[in-house]
């Protein structure tokens, strides 16, 4: 007996991304499977806001941030710590050897140029995650 069997459609992830830095790369969505998307982020031109990636529906709970570390000029490990607030950011963990900073309460993704340096040297924001999604080393992977 020939039976056609109806499959349903593979549903994408809910993560869309807009690349506001189209000159320089922006950012890729990968599908990985079905249950999540890893989303490569490279360096922009600039480090400001109108620059920055956006990135909407980011799902902590199963997408992944993939950091491009040769577009940023740094080697084989990198590190990520996540802040309260930009002026959390500002104020303490811009001056600790730490590459990448997630501020919770607006979503900005922060590369901190001069490590342990005041400030984030030539650094600044990389990426926006609109709704501040709650997220952790878990969901960053560096390359």
């Amino acid at each position: 007996i020939n039976a056609e069997v109806a499959i349903p459609p593979l549903k994408l992830s809910p993560v869309i991304t807009r690349a506001r830095n189209n000159e320089s790369g922006g950012l890729v969505a990968t599908r990985t499977n079905s249950k999540f998307v890893i989303i490569t982020i490279t360096a922009p031109e600039v480090f400001k806001k109108k620059y920055a990636d956006e990135i909407i529906n980011f799902n902590p709970s199963s997408d992944k941030l993939e950091i491009d570390l040769k577009s940023f000029g740094i080697g084989e490990a990198a590190s990520f710590k996540t802040a309260k607030s930009k002026k959390a950011i500002k104020k303490n963990l811009s001056k600790k050897e730490l590459d990448f900073l997630y501020d919770q309460k607006k979503g900005g993704l922060y590369y901190n140029q001069n490590g342990a340096e005041k400030g984030l040297g030539d650094g600044g924001i990389v990426a926006i995650l609109k709704g501040s999604p709650d997220i952790s080393d878990e969901n960053i992977l560096f390359f």
